[in-house]
Parts: structure tokens; C-alpha cells; sequence
């Protein structure tokens, strides 16, 4: 039930190694790509409802390999996957990394289901990355919520078609 609301994570464009310059071809190499995705920390293999409902599972920021993100959720899961490119600048995209690696030693914090989500995790990081005066009210509660109050505030890249996603 849980899979229906969807999963809100951000992809890090990593260049492969052995590519001498940095640029648009980069996003071809899948598999240097990372995931940072803030999940429940289950530390079992079944997930108990109740405890994803009432924060009995601490929150963290995991750095998870593009190619298993695509396993997990395409075949394991069958769910669908869409990337959504943000507009961030130079400077922003180091602060948000430079954040979201401070996030992963240091952050704690219960994971709740309906309050404080990946949707919720990511936007705050977003937020305390970019500290952008546009981004105080940002208060999403879904991953649709987020992907929208993104869309709405301009963080989305205007290379994506919106029509295109919802065919």
C-alpha cells in the first residue's frame, strides 16, 4: 500500500571516470549516476505498517548506485519511474551535495509515514541546501505535492514537457 504514493529521491548525474570533460554526455553513464533517497531505516526484511505510521523507524538519507534504484523499483516493485531534471545552479547543486552528504553522517530523525516522508525529507533538504526565500512555504506532504510546489516555484528545468509525463 505503502508503493502507492510513490517515492520522492533525487538523482546525482555523476560522469563516468573515464569521460575527460564534464557535460551533457554524462547523462549516459548510468552507471556512475547516484540516487540520495531518505527512507525508513527497517533494519529487517518485513516491514511493519504500524511503525512506518507511528515513527518507530529512524529516518536516513541513503546514497544508493542508479542501476539498483532502476532494479528495485522496475522489476522487483514494478513501478514506474520518472526523472524530473531540477534547475539548480552551479553553486546550488554543490550546497545541496555538500548538505546531502552532511545529512547522511549526521541527520536523525523518525521516519512517519504520513508526516515526515521522503516528500518531507527532501523538500527540507532542498530548503536548508538552497535557502531561497521562495522555498519557506514550501510545506508538500507527497511526492506529487513536491514534484508540483517545485514545479510551481521554478526549481523544475524547463526542458521537461509535463503533458509528455502524464501520457
Amino acid at each position: 500500500a505503502m508503493s502507492a504514493f510513490g517515492h520522492s529521491m533525487i538523482r546525482v548525474v555523476v560522469c563516468s571516470p573515464q569521460r575527460q570533460t564534464v557535460g551533457p554526455e554524462c547523462l549516459k553513464d548510468l552507471d556512475s549516476h547516484l540516487v540520495l533517497s531518505y527512507r525508513a531505516f527497517v533494519g529487517t526484511p518485513q516491514i511493519n505498517g504500524w511503525a512506518g505510521l507511528t515513527g518507530q523507524y529512524s529516518s536516513r538519507l541513503f546514497f544508493i548506485p542508479f542501476p539498483q534504484i532502476i532494479s528495485e523499483y522496475t522489476v522487483d516493485q514494478l513501478r514506474d519511474l520518472q526523472s524530473v531534471p531540477l534547475a539548480f545552479s552551479r553553486e546550488e547543486i554543490r550546497a545541496f551535495l555538500e548538505k546531502s552528504v552532511e545529512s547522511h553522517w549526521s541527520y536523525k530523525n523518525n521516519y512517519y509515514f504520513l508526516s515526515n516522508n521522503c516528500a518531507v525529507e527532501v523538500a527540507n533538504l532542498i530548503k536548508s541546501s538552497l535557502l531561497r526565500s521562495e522555498l519557506l512555504n514550501l510545506r508538500t506532504q507527497t511526492p506529487k505535492g513536491l514534484l508540483d510546489d517545485l514545479q510551481l516555484h521554478g526549481f523544475v528545468s524547463n526542458e521537461v514537457n509535463f503533458k509528455d509525463l502524464n501520457d
